[in-house]
C-alpha cells in the first residue's frame, strides 16, 4: 500500500480553511481531515485514511477504532530516499476501516545498508516484523507488541541493535504461531539494552554472529514463558550477558530449551521476581552460562518438570 507524503501548504491564503480542503501531489489527490485551531494557529490536520507523510521522517496512519498511529525515524528518509521510502511499509487493511502495520523492511530501499546505520525507529503501535538485514540500528521503540527483529551488520564487533523497548516480545495475544520462525529475532553483533514491559511469549531472541556478540542488560516486566517449539520463550547470546530481571516467572514449555535464558560465555546476574518451572521439553526453564555464572536471586519457587534437566 503507498504512502502519501504530505506536504505543507505554507503561507496558506485562507486562514480558515475547511475541512476536507482537497490537495494534491506527486502521489495522487487527497483531502485534509480536519482543521486545528489550538494556540490560536490554524493547522490543518491530515486525513489518515490512508498512511501519510507528515513529515520527512514520520509516517502516520488510522488503526483499529479510528485510533491514530505514527512511525517515526531519526533520519529523514523521505528527503533521503524519495518515494522509494513506500515501499518498505506493509499494510493489512482492517474491517470496519483503518489499517495494520505489518513490516517495515528497509532492503526495500535499494542501498548499501550500511547507509542506514544508527537509525532510530519510534512505533506508537504494534508490528509483526522489523527487517534490516546488514544495519546496525540504534533505539528501537515499539508501542504494542513485536513480532520479530532482523538487525546487524558483518561487523559483528559493533551493536546490532543499540536498544529495544517494547510492550511485548511475540504475537500480541501470546499465542505460539505453527512456525516459530514467524517470532524469532536475530542480532548479528552485540545488542545493549533490551526492556519488555510486559512479556515475552514463546518469542525467541538471538545475539550471535561471533563469540563476541553480547547482551547487556535485559529487563522484562513480566514472564519469559517457553512453548511447543524448540527454544520457544527463549534468550540466547553468543558472549556474556551483563545481567537480566524477569518480574513474573521463567516458565518451560513442551519444547527442548524453552522459556531458557542462556548465554554462551558468561552470565554476571538474574534476577527473577515470580517462580522458575521446569516444563514438559527437556532442559525447559532454565538459566545456563556455558561460562562463569556470578549470582541468580529468585524470590519465588524453584519448580522442577517432567523434562530431563528441567
Amino acid at each position: 500500500m503507498k504512502a502519501r507524503n504530505l506536504q505543507f501548504l505554507e503561507p496558506l491564503e485562507s486562514r480558515i480553511a475547511p475541512a476536507g480542503l482537497a490537495y494534491s501531489d506527486s502521489l495522487g489527490a487527497y483531502t485534509y481531515g480536519s482543521v486545528s485551531t489550538k494556540g490560536g494557529a490554524v493547522k490543518l490536520l491530515p486525513d489518515l485514511t490512508e498512511p501519510t507523510w507528515t513529515d520527512a521522517s514520520t509516517l502516520e496512519f488510522q488503526g483499529d477504532n479510528s485510533n491514530n498511529f505514527s512511525v517515526h525515524f531519526s533520519k529523514n528518509v523521505r528527503d533521503i530516499f524519495g518515494s522509494s521510502t513506500d515501499s518498505i511499509f506493509s499494510f493489512e487493511d482492517i474491517s470496519g476501516g483503518g489499517h495494520k502495520l505489518d513490516s517495515i523492511d528497509l532492503t526495500h530501499l535499494g542501498v548499501d545498508p550500511k547507509k542506514l546505520n544508527g537509525l532510530s525507529i519510534t512505533i506508537s503501535g504494534g508490528i509483526d516484523e522489523i527487517y534490516a538485514a546488514g544495519t546496525d540500528l540504534g533505539k528501537i521503540t515499539v508501542g504494542g507488541a513485536l513480532g520479530k527483529i532482523t538487525a546487524g551488520d558483518t561487523n559483528v564487533k559493533t551493536q546490532g541493535v543499540k536498544s529495544l523497548s517494547v510492550d511485548s516480545l511475540g504475537l500480541a495475544d501470546g499465542s505460539e504461531p505453527s512456525d516459530i520462525s514467524a517470532i524469532t529475532s536475530h542480532i548479528t553483533g552485540s545488542m545493549g539494552n533490551l526492556l519488555v514491559t510486559h512479556d515475552i511469549a514463546k518469542a525467541v531472541l538471538t545475539i550471535g554472529g561471533s563469540a563476541n556478540a553480547n547482551l547487556r542488560n535485559v529487563e522484562i516486566g513480566g514472564s519469559l514463558i517457553g512453548g511447543n517449539a524448540d527454544w520457544s520463550g527463549s534468550i540466547y547470546a553468543q558472549g556474556d550477558i551483563t545481567h537480566v530481571t524477569v518480574g513474573g516467572d521463567l516458565v518451560g514449555g513442551a519444547g527442548q530449551d524453552s522459556g531458557v535464558i542462556v548465554a554462551g560465555h558468561n552470565l554476571n546476574s538474574v534476577m527473577i521476581h515470580g517462580d522458575v518451572k521446569g516444563g514438559a521439553g527437556d532442559y525447559s526453564g532454565v538459566v545456563q552460562s556455558n561460562g562463569k555464572l556470578n549470582t541468580v536471586h529468585l524470590d519465588g519457587s524453584l519448580m522442577g518438570g517432567d523434562g530431563s534437566h528441567s
